[in-house]
């Protein structure tokens, strides 16, 4: 399995988490499982070192994830939960 296709078993297996957890009425659970998923995605290697070259860049604020874009935002309440699958989705919360 390439390293792209674990990424999306990986997201694919979170994202089901995440729903269920909103489901259940387990939404500090759910949150907390979204943002744990956020941050261990920022720090893979090769997560890390686009950042580095895209800083002081236009794209420096597009790959970039902090805890404060989540202020007022709970994944429970968007009707769709995507985790950055490989392809054409991206992370919507």
């Amino acid at each position: 399995m390439s390293p792209l296709q674990a990424l999306e078993t990986e997201a694919l297996r979170i994202e089901k988490e995440v729903a269920k957890l909103c489901q259940e009425g387990k939404r500090n659970k759910a949150q907390s499982k979204a943002i744990s998923y956020a941050n261990k995605i920022m720090e893979m290697p090769s997560l890390v070192q686009m950042k580095e070259c895209a800083k002081n860049t236009a794209m420096e604020k597009m790959i970039d994830f902090n805890i404060d874009d989540f202020k007022g935002k709970h994944v429970c309440d968007d009707e769709k939960i995507e985790f950055g699958v490989p392809g054409n989705k991206r992370v919507v919360w």
